[in-house]
This record gives C-alpha cells, structure tokens and sequence, in this order.
C-alpha cells in the first residue's frame, strides 16, 4: 500500500508515521522498530511455576497458577487466559470482606513494572471449565496468557497437581 494515506501510531498517540511517502526503507525501518520493540517485550515477560489442581472426575470446574514477572519498565496488563483443553477459562481474584470469601471476576489483571504476580489459591487464580477429557496427577496442559497489544501471547504447560490442604494462610 506505497502511496496510500495510512498512518501508524507507534505506541504513543502523540507521534504518528506517515507512510505517504515513506517508501521502502521507511517501511523498513518502521518494521525493524516494531520487531525489536516487540522482541524486548517478549523477554520482558516470564511466565513460571505453572500448574492445575486436579479436580474430582465429577467437578467440571477446576482452578490453575502461576507466576507472572514483569522486568520492563512499564505495567503490562493480562486480558485474558486461553486453552485448546478447556471449554472456558477465566481470570478470577479472592478476597475476604467482614468474614466472608468472594470471587470476583477480573476482565484484565495488571502487573505493575519491575514486579510481579503470584495466582495462588486465595488470591488471584484461573478458572478453567469443561475440561475436554479427564486428567490425572501429571498430565500436562496448555494455556495461552494474552497480554495487552504488542506484548503479545506466552504459551505455557501446566501440569496437574493436587492442591493440597488450603489453609489460612494461602
């Protein structure tokens, strides 16, 4: 499209490129930029200790972890979890209020830059629904973790485990 009036924001609304005139090499250096933008935030991101509880055959509901660590200088945002496995997975957040445990779903969790979130039962955690078959204790699953633009999607496998007694202090 050399020639056309489109224009890309690169990821700031203040400065805008125009590729009217930009030509080969300006299309050129505008894909060099966004690839090695998009590389730096593919090593910004790391995603470990990913596991699923392993529910009972009946349950049709299960719960999933892990850890996100951030190491860029900007938040990132996760909007939303994905698995072939799954019918339905959706990003939840624990509280307990006067005594009183809640869920509550989170259209998008932020991670603050330089910094990190744990999903751990308690807190922040997947819901994953309708399992497509029936796992055991060290089966592996996948999920997608989609973040916000150009951040991109990390795939992960999780393994199956046993959650184990919950106490308070989860």
């Amino acid at each position: 499209m050399i020639g056309s009036k489109m224009k890309f924001a690169i990821f700031s609304p203040i400065r805008t490129l125009s590729c009217k005139h930009a030509g080969p090499m300006g299309f050129m250096f505008l894909y060099i930029v966004i690839n090695i933008l998009w590389l730096h935030a593919q090593t910004s991101i790391s995603i470990s200790d990913v596991w699923v509880n392993q529910a009972p055959p009946i349950v049709k509901v299960t719960a999933g972890f892990f850890n996100v660590h951030n190491s860029s200088d900007k938040p990132v945002s996760i909007v939303k979890i994905t698995s072939p496995e799954f019918k339905n997975v959706e990003m939840h957040k624990s509280t307990i209020n006067e005594s009183m445990a809640r869920m509550k779903l989170q259209d998008s969790i932020e991670v603050p830059a330089n910094s990190y979130i744990m999903f751990k039962p308690g807190r922040y955690h997947l819901m994953l629904f309708q399992p497509l078959k029936k796992y055991k204790l060290g089966d592996i699953v996948k999920l997608s973790i989609h973040l916000l633009r150009w951040y991109g999607t990390n795939n992960v496998q999780a393994r199956i485990r046993h959650m184990g007694k919950m106490t308070p202090h989860n």
